[in-house]
């Protein structure tokens, strides 16, 4: 068996802003991917289709903690 978290980076479902800040992010994904487990991200997209840079920046953030496994 295998946990599965998806999770919001916005405010709230499907909103822009940022439930946590990139540092607290990572340390939370560290301990996620210390037990080989697995996270989804909500993310926001404008009307537009455009991604919420705050939350390429997370999922960047969270990226570099998986490049050094």
């Amino acid at each position: 068996m295998q946990w599965f978290l998806f999770t919001y980076l916005g405010e709230s479902w499907s909103q822009d802003g940022m439930r946590l800040k990139n540092p607290e992010l990572v340390q939370w994904a560290e301990k996620v991917f210390a037990q080989e487990d697995v996270i989804c991200f909500d993310i926001y997209a404008n009307k537009r289709g455009a991604i919420d840079p705050d939350h390429i920046r997370q999922v960047r953030a969270v990226r570099e903690v998986l490049d050094k496994k």
